[in-house]
């Protein structure tokens, strides 16, 4: 769905679009770390999972590799979106509907490719993650 037409979704029903929250903030930038150390755990270093053989190099997953694909992941889901600087759209720019769609599409994606999934952090799961794990 396009920026403005979720808009209109939303006022339809009452909602009015917010700018991400500091919590999202820190939230979104909690799961890129996770991600880099779930990847890598599970074995998929950064050029098998770009699928360049050619080089013998192995890099493995980084909080900010992490953030570039979920960069290219907004510009790809908010195509009408008027970004500050359009050679590098900022995770503060995202209204908070938008911060969860491209969430959603990065998880989505990551599960499907190297079957590694995350919940969004949010309080009960990192108690979870501390108790339990």
């Amino acid at each position: 769905m396009h920026q403005d037409q979720m808009q209109n979704e939303l006022n339809k029903h009452g909602i009015d679009a917010k700018p991400r929250t500091n919590q999202q903030n820190n939230a979104i930038h909690l799961s890129f770390r996770q991600f880099a150390n779930e990847l890598n755990d599970a074995g998929w270093s950064l050029s098998k999972a770009l699928d360049a053989g050619k080089i013998n190099l192995e890099l493995g997953w980084t909080e900010d590799n992490i953030k570039a694909i979920f960069k290219a992941v907004m510009v790809h889901q908010l195509p009408n979106k008027q970004w500050r600087d359009p050679d590098n759209p900022s995770t503060t720019e995202l209204e908070t509907v938008e911060l969860q769609q491209c969430w959603e599409v990065l998880n989505r994606a990551m599960g499907d490719k190297f079957g590694v999934t995350l919940p969004f952090p949010s309080v009960e799961a990192m108690y979870y993650n501390a108790v339990y794990k």
